[in-house]
This record gives C-alpha cells, sequence and structure tokens, in this order.
C-alpha cells in the first residue's frame, strides 16, 4: 500500500511539472500576457487541468513506447483533442478547420513538438546552440503575438508588465523542465484505482459533452480511436524490436538524463523574457502592433500542417511496416 501510495505521488510530482511546461506554451505562450480580472485561482484551476493532461500525456508516451518525432506527434493530437474536444469544445466550432487548429496547430506542433519533443532532444544530442535558438524564437514571436489581442480587449499592458510576466513565466518553465527530468519515475505503470478514477473522469465529461453535441460521438470519437489503434501498432513493433538502439523509447530516454548534468534547461527558457520584451517594446513605441498579421500568418501556415503532419505521421507508420514485411519476405525467401 505504501509502495503504491510513493508510486502515485511520483507520476503525479512528474505529471505537475511536466503540466507546468504545457500550461505555459499551451495557455500563456498563446494569451501573451495577465488579463485584468484574472486571480490567482483562475491560473491555478487551468494550470490544475493541464496537470491532469500531462498525466495523460505521460500514460501514452509510456504505454506506446513512441521513439521519434512523427510518434510522438500522434500523442500530441491526442493530447490537443482531449483539451479542444472534450474538456473545451472548440473541435467543433469550424469544421474541418477547427479540428486543426488548436489542437494540431498549436497544442501538438508548438507545446507537444516544440516545446517538449524538440527541447528535450536538443539536450540529449547536446546541442544547446539548438536549444537557446528554439528560445530565442519563442521569445521573438511572443512579443509579436502579445499585441494581437489590443483587438478583443481594446489595451494592452506595459512594457514593465508584460517584461515582468513572461519572466515569471520563463521561470516556471525552467522549473517545469529541469524538475521533470529530476523526478521522473523510471516506469509509468497506472495502479488499477488510478486507473479507474481516471476512466470515471474521462466518462462523466464524455457523457456530458456528448450529451450536448453528437460531433463528439461521430468526429472526436473516430479521431482518438484511430490515433489510440496507431500508438498500438508502434508500441507492438517496438515490443518486436527491443534491444535496437535507434528505437529506444524516449521516455526511457528522458530517464537517461537523469544521470547527466542538465543546467542549461534552467538558463534557456530565460532567453523567452529577453526577446519577447525587444520585439514587444518595439511594437508599443511605435504603435505598429504586428500581432494581427502574424496570427493571420500562422493560422495560414499551421492549420493545414497540424493536418498534413497528422497524415504523414501514419504514413510513415505503414510505410515502415509495409518495408519491414517484405524484409521479412526476402530473407525468408533467401533461406528457402
Amino acid at each position: 500500500m505504501i509502495g503504491s501510495t510513493r508510486n502515485f505521488f511520483s507520476r503525479f510530482l512528474a505529471s505537475s511539472l511536466l503540466g507546468l511546461v504545457f500550461f505555459i506554451f499551451s495557455e500563456e505562450f498563446f494569451w501573451g500576457f495577465y488579463r485584468r480580472g484574472t486571480t490567482i485561482l483562475d491560473y491555478l484551476e487551468t494550470y490544475l487541468f493541464y496537470v491532469l493532461f500531462a498525466y495523460i500525456f505521460l500514460i501514452l508516451l509510456y504505454w506506446s513506447r513512441a521513439s521519434n518525432i512523427w510518434e510522438i506527434y500522434l500523442i500530441g493530437a491526442i493530447y490537443g483533442w482531449v483539451i479542444e474536444g472534450l474538456f473545451v469544445q472548440t473541435v467543433y466550432e469550424n469544421i474541418p478547420y477547427s479540428i486543426s487548429w488548436t489542437s494540431l496547430a498549436w497544442h501538438a506542433l508548438i507545446t507537444v513538438l516544440v516545446g517538449f519533443y524538440i527541447v528535450y532532444q536538443s539536450v540529449l544530442e547536446n546541442n544547446y546552440r539548438r536549444l537557446i535558438l528554439v528560445f530565442t524564437i519563442i521569445g521573438l514571436l511572443w512579443g509579436i503575438l502579445a499585441t494581437f489581442w489590443i483587438i478583443d480587449l481594446n489595451y494592452l499592458p506595459s512594457i514593465l508588465e508584460f517584461s515582468l510576466f513572461v519572466l515569471t513565466c520563463s521561470l516556471l518553465l525552467s522549473v517545469g523542465y529541469f524538475y521533470f527530468i529530476k523526478l521522473i519515475p523510471e516506469k509509468f505503470n497506472l495502479s488499477k484505482p488510478e486507473l479507474i478514477i481516471l476512466l470515471v473522469i474521462l466518462s462523466i465529461v464524455y457523457i456530458v459533452v456528448a450529451s450536448k453535441t453528437v460531433l463528439l460521438i461521430v468526429l472526436w470519437t473516430p479521431l482518438i480511436i484511430v490515433t489510440l489503434l496507431c500508438l498500438r501498432k508502434i508500441r507492438q513493433r517496438r515490443i518486436r524490436s527491443e534491444g535496437s538502439l535507434e528505437l529506444i523509447p524516449f521516455y526511457d530516454r528522458i530517464n537517461y538524463l537523469k544521470k547527466i548534468r542538465v543546467r542549461m534547461l534552467l538558463i534557456a527558457p530565460l532567453m523567452i523574457p529577453l526577446f519577447s520584451t525587444i520585439t514587444y517594446s518595439i511594437q508599443v513605441m511605435t504603435r505598429a502592433y504586428l500581432g494581427f498579421i502574424y496570427m493571420i500568418s500562422i493560422y495560414i501556415i499551421m492549420m493545414p500542417l497540424g493536418f498534413i503532419i497528422y497524415v504523414i505521421s501514419i504514413l510513415k507508420l505503414f510505410l515502415k511496416q509495409n518495408q519491414q514485411n517484405t524484409d521479412n519476405t526476402t530473407e525468408i525467401s533467401s533461406l528457402d
């Protein structure tokens, strides 16, 4: 009993730290700055939801044994669709575009691929130049995107308010990145009580949302099932290929980072407030707000890209399977 409680606490702690990263990338990077009237409790409530989403993400990451960027993108797709199709119903607002925006185009592409995979992959490869470049670009874009919201809010925060907010977010990112890999458990196997409680929570939410829109059943559910089946195929292939260094699950590779110094993860996110303040200040001082142009541009590019990468990820999975079958057939023929 004590061991089960300790294991659950370990999984919850890891989810809480990764939830910080996901919360900043999926929410605060998008919304840009502190909204007047928002309370600490509002932020805390939203963050706790992202702890749950990170928990689900880690379950799938460990279970599927996903290894490369295409496989992890499929997990990111489920992560995005759970947020925008189950807990928030934006997936059904402007079909077919809303299937991708923001589930695939932001949550899967930006939060999961950039904020999670590319960051940790850069550390694994000791590619700190790329790590710094990633956070520098995020900072530049954050400062530009923030000015978009003057259209909705009719105000922008002062340069000082903006920079302090982004600095706070960046410090939280540093904490999340660094301590997540220090405290991630070697395994992420759920106990039966955990699994039951999680399924009950998701089932209740599913029933409530299904009573509001049938699209949850006819659109969202098939998307989730297809993606889960793809992850199951990845898991089966990985089990058959155990021992191959090229196919080490990404979850296991992150665990390896416990053994090395990763202090750069504390420093690199601080590029965000530095460069976001520069781009934000230039716009505020010149009143040449580029946020609208940036938002339209990112929608035009990322919305179709979300679909494209999803299709490519599935095609790569099955093409690789066909290649393996062909190789096996050739090997058997040569033995005959």
